[in-house]
């Protein structure tokens, strides 16, 4: 009984020791489970702080273990143990968060939440990260790959039925022979066993090699989409130096899944007691081969070294040959000739330039084109969208080829990346005559001097007045009154502001009068006013001549070009179709609906080249891309035509930009290639070439054409003898009018008889008047 008892006690301590161990183990093992996951979310948040974190794990104790310390690191944290909370994954929030999804594959139907992550899509975008937990210790370990190289990794260990994985790593032969049981990965109803293993040729079990290099490569035996080939891309040759035949355990579990380039799905493969290894995985395109590289790794000891590039962008930047498909705009069905050349570059100027900087990123990115060409950017009607932006939109492309305006409801549909086309659309004229849109005789003074102009005469006529005056009144009084009454002297300027006023005015123009002063007063006032006037005359006749040469800068808006006598017209190109009649600005509509498309008459859409043309012919404003217009107008104009040309927007639009699908994963890499392209000088090297920047330069100074003076220089001189028999003629109907209302006296003969009487003489004499 006492042997029992002493048995049963021992046994219990066995028990007891042995439970400890093993909970003490599992301790241990969470215990650098959870250094591991607060040393990754240290590391990555110090890119992008993660906001938080939702663990899906089956650790026992562990789980609890694992919330407290995320607590104590002031990390927002979910916990989540079992499949039924598992479940709660698809109403998740995540309202643009940078979240952290932990996953232990350990656990029950891990690679079914994997697949409803999936199928939500937002789970595997930016900014959310995976950390897929894989434990393969103590049961194998994985040789250590090159970080840089991105390569399909093997089973973690085979089976032990005779047959060894050989795996060739810088010349160096190394077996695999360890034990693993087949383990089932559960994925809804069905199973799928991920240590099948396949016979390796002779030659390969011999331990061929081939250089300095690693070339892995395994091939999937099964008839489906993942029966692909997967090779790492640091290889000298294209010789294969060791094949493992084999299923990839991780194309198995991330089967179907579109974990692509813009994705941050890290796996920490757990190789030993304190060492993790961090792989990524990820796909180039969907439904396309799964690329497994190396990262990095983490110990205890040390923490994480991160042996790759942070950026997820930059270390994927390489899509080794990746197809995709770019959409571009062409107008012109010449430019698919001459895409790449200088020939016609005012025809799709656009299209050219970004064609060639297409090409310099698609050799960053180490991608083949594909191209799609339409005949138009991309406009809305009835709820589709057609060209550049309807590609994008449906998916057809991936890439607009060709820059496009920023608008609101594009925004809604595609991604804008890169400005690398300061392109800018605008009315260009050159400026008018000055005499087509001012009357050139009042230009030359100022209201001010024109005021004392005014005022001078006004004073002059008013002393003449007097002067005059004073000299009628000086002498005999009777023949004073004769001579006032009779005009017996015409040549005697009379004391009436009608005498005067003519004297005053034939001044002004330069011109005689029939009476004049006799009088001193009289003819000192009469001689300051014709020399002050001369003055006047020389420097108005100055202005006059430079004013007939200049050319107008009161053209400086559109409300001044609608209501300007120039005549306008558009480029007939798809955007201007499409924005001037959506012009809502009341200006804007006005001159779209007064000029460029008249009420009873044609739109006045035209080529460039006739655009161009009427502008160097005649008034006119013509409404296109500057570029293309600026290089016709160098080509055409004569150097003295060239001077005076200004441009003035009519669009309300940015620059054009180029456009990527909405939310595509190879979005920040396309911003990468076009940055480097800016950034390096190949884009100003396009521009230099395709594109004229600047305004032709006028090299003639003025004066130096010759001018020719039209009717419209001289129209309102014109209109003073046309406005003065005007007035005359009234004047004279006023006359007959008045007359025959007063009615006519008969004349009478009267006869004086005046006699005089001078010093010793006397004489006398009769005068006869009608009255």
């Amino acid at each position: 009984m006492t042997a029992l008892c002493n048995t049963s006690v021992i046994m219990a301590v066995l028990i007891l020791c042995l439970t400890s161990t093993i909970f003490c183990e599992r301790q241990k093992d969470h215990s650098n489970n959870i250094n591991f996951i607060l040393d990754f979310i240290r590391h990555m948040s110090a890119a992008s702080p993660i906001k938080g974190v939702h663990a899906f794990v089956c650790w026992d104790t562990g789980d609890l273990q694992l919330m407290k310390a995320l607590s104590r690191n002031g990390v927002p944290a979910s916990v989540y143990r079992g499949w039924q909370h598992w479940k709660q994954l698809p109403t998740f929030h995540m309202d643009g968060n940078s979240l952290l999804f932990i996953l232990d594959l350990k656990c029950g139907k891990s690679v079914a939440l994997l697949k409803k992550a999936g199928e939500i899509g937002e789970f595997f975008r930016p900014p959310h990260t995976w950390l897929i937990l894989h434990d393969v210790y103590p049961a194998g370990t994985l040789h250590h790959i090159a970080p840089t190289s991105d390569t399909m990794l093997p089973v973690p260990a085979p089976t032990n039925n005779g047959r060894n994985l050989i795996i060739q790593h810088h010349s160096a032969l190394s077996t695999y022979n360890n034990t693993l049981t087949p383990n089932a990965i559960e994925l809804g109803d069905e199973e799928y066993n991920t240590a099948d293993v396949y016979d390796i040729s002779p030659r390969r079990r011999a331990g061929y090699t081939n250089g300095n290099s690693i070339h892995i490569t395994q091939t999937l035996p099964r008839s489906s989409k993942n029966n692909a080939e997967f090779k790492s891309e640091h290889t000298n040759d294209d010789a294969p130096m060791g094949e493992i035949v084999d299923v990839c355990f991780y194309c198995e579990v991330f089967r179907d899944l579109n974990i692509l380039v813009d994705s941050n799905v890290v796996v920490g493969r757990r190789e030993a007691d304190t060492k993790y290894t961090l792989l990524e995985a990820y796909r180039r395109r969907k439904l396309g081969e799964l690329v497994v590289s190396e990262l990095g790794y983490w110990e205890r000891s040390t923490g994480i070294v991160w042996q790759a590039v942070h950026e997820v962008a930059l270390r994927r930047l390489d899509l080794k040959r990746t197809k995709l498909v770019a959409s571009i705009v062409v107008t012109n069905p010449e430019t698919l000739d001459h895409l790449d050349d200088l020939h016609n570059r005012h025809i799709d100027t656009v299209t050219k330039l970004n064609y060639l900087l297409l090409l310099h990123a698609a050799d960053i990115l180490n991608a083949s084109l594909e191209l799609v060409v339409t005949d138009e950017w991309g406009y809305e009607s009835n709820g589709s969208w057609s060209g550049l932006v309807g590609s994008l939109q449906r998916g057809e492309a991936d890439v607009g080829g060709t820059a496009l305006f920023v608008t609101a409801d594009r925004m809604r549909l595609i991604d804008y990346i890169a400005l690398t086309t300061p392109s800018v659309v605008a009315f260009v004229f050159r400026q008018p005559p000055l005499s087509l849109v001012s009357n050139l005789f009042t230009l030359p003074f100022s209201r001010a001097v024109w005021a004392c102009a005014a005022a001078l005469v006004v004073t002059c006529a008013g002393l003449l007045m007097a002067a005059t005056r004073w000299e009628w009144r000086r002498g005999d009084p009777q023949l004073a009154s004769y001579l006032q009454q009779f005009q017996a002297a015409a040549a005697q300027l009379r004391d009436k502001w009608g005498d005067v006023a003519m004297l005053a005015v034939g001044a002004v123009c330069q011109q005689g009068s029939p009476a004049e002063s006799r009088g001193v007063p009289g003819r000192i006032v009469t001689l300051s006013l014709l020399v002050m006037v001369m003055f006047l005359y020389t420097s108005y006749s100055a202005s006059i001549v430079v004013l007939l040469q200049s050319t107008t800068t009161s053209i400086q808006t559109l409300a001044d070009l609608l209501y300007s006598p120039l005549g306008l017209g558009v480029h007939d190109i798809v955007y201007n179709r499409h924005f001037f009649p959506a012009a809502d600005d009341p200006v804007r509509r006005a001159l779209y609906r007064q000029k460029v498309a008249p009420p009873g008459g044609e739109p006045r859409f035209m080529t460039l080249e006739e655009g161009v043309r009427r502008m160097r012919t005649e008034p006119f404003a013509f409404h296109s891309e500057l570029s293309p217009t600026w290089q016709l107008v160098q080509e055409t104009f004569r150097e003295e035509d060239k001077c005076g040309l200004q441009a003035i927007p009519f669009l309300q639009l940015m620059h054009p930009y180029i456009a990527v699908q909405k939310n595509t994963c190879y979005k920040e890499m396309f911003k990468i290639a076009y940055r480097r392209i800016w950034e390096r000088g190949l884009q100003h090297r396009q521009l230099s070439r395709l594109y004229t920047m600047r305004k032709p330069r006028c090299a003639a100074g003025r004066g130096t054409s010759f001018v020719t003076v039209g009717i419209a220089d001289c129209y309102p001189a014109l209109l003073v003898p046309v406005y003065g028999v005007a007035i005359a003629v009234l004047v004279v109907l006023l006359e007959i009018l008045f007359h025959r209302r007063k009615g006519k006296k008969s004349p009478t003969l009267t006869t004086m008889n005046i006699r005089s009487n001078e010093g010793h003489k006397s004489s006398s004499f009769s005068v006869r008047t009608l009255q």
